[in-house]
């Protein structure tokens, strides 16, 4: 019995099972639209900065996503 009470307190206080219910049902109802933009979108950028992580170079990290983030801009 208690094992139940710990999976549903899991359920509804860490993963917030019943909104997330709810979105997902507003998704199933949404239209999908997919396109593909001539640049990244501002949503992309941490993935950008992840593929900059991956890259062998004697350039710091942190330069190299300053750097990024101002050619992004510039495109902007």
């Amino acid at each position: 019995m208690l094992v139940f009470q710990a999976e549903r307190e899991v359920l509804e206080k860490q993963l917030e099972s019943s909104r997330l219910a709810v979105a997902m049902g507003r998704l199933g109802q949404s239209k999908v639209v997919i396109t593909e933009p001539e640049r990244p979108t501002p949503m992309a950028f941490p993935i950008l900065v992840d593929r900059l992580r991956e890259t062998v170079t004697t350039e710091k990290i942190g330069d190299r996503i300053q750097k990024l983030a101002l050619e992004l801009e510039a495109e902007a």
